[in-house]
């Protein structure tokens, strides 16, 4: 449920470009791309960025680049499963427009860090009922839940509540968003301390990259 963050950042160039592009670092001039000791104890995210340059044009490797913000996390908890498991190690990226269903981190007000998928956006109201979402009073497929964990689970996977029972709001305040866990029974989420702002925003999960058997581009 908590996620180890990544740790004091390296410069990107520093770290990446210095050995994947050489000559072409002017190109990338005060660009930085944060990492923490995590990038130094699996290769692996140096590696899969060496890659994204050597095998795209450079045009579309700068503007890649350019455009996110990687960091890798390490998963602590089981909110997530079976999107995430302990110790998984996920990539993080920026995240320009919050949609249904992104998996996103964010920090509460004590710098803790969480993973959790948006389920309702601003504006919107919200309400499970017979294990089905409704949005605005229409219902919302949740097809990311159709694993085996969940079908062995049986019974009852998100118990029946409504936003305004648990808020007192009968919408999503605007710049607020309704996050819940994957594994409904033991998270911790929206339904216990609300909406959560924007700003406490860090990025959208990417992909798990280690371990390696569970290398795997996030749903």
């Amino acid at each position: 449920e908590l996620v180890a963050a990544a740790l004091a950042a390296v410069s990107f160039q520093q770290a990446v470009l210095d050995q994947c592009f050489q000559d072409d670092l002017q190109i990338f001039d005060g660009y930085s791309l944060a990492f923490g000791d995590l990038v130094q104890r699996h290769e692996i995210v140096r590696a899969l960025l060496c890659q994204v340059y050597q095998h795209a044009k450079r045009d579309v490797a700068v503007a890649i680049m350019k455009s996110f913000l990687f960091l890798p996390v390490a998963i602590e908890g089981s909110s997530m499963f079976p999107t995430f498991q302990q110790n998984d190690q996920i990539i993080v990226g920026t995240i320009h427009q919050i949609e249904r269903f992104d998996v996103i981190v964010f920090r509460d007000d004590v710098n803790r860090t969480f993973v959790k998928r948006v389920i309702g956006l601003p504006g919107e109201s919200i309400r499970y009922e017979n294990d089905q979402l409704f949005v605005n009073d229409q219902p919302v497929k949740e097809s990311f839940l159709n694993n085996d964990y969940v079908e062995k689970a049986g019974g009852v996977w998100t118990s029946n509540f409504t936003l305004e029972s648990l808020t007192g709001e009968a919408v999503i305040p605007e710049g607020h968003y309704f996050v819940l866990g994957d594994n409904r029974r033991l998270s911790h989420d929206s339904r216990y301390y609300g909406p959560i702002p924007a700003e406490m925003i860090v990025g959208e999960a990417i992909m798990v990259y280690y371990p390696l058997p569970r290398i795997s581009v996030v749903n």
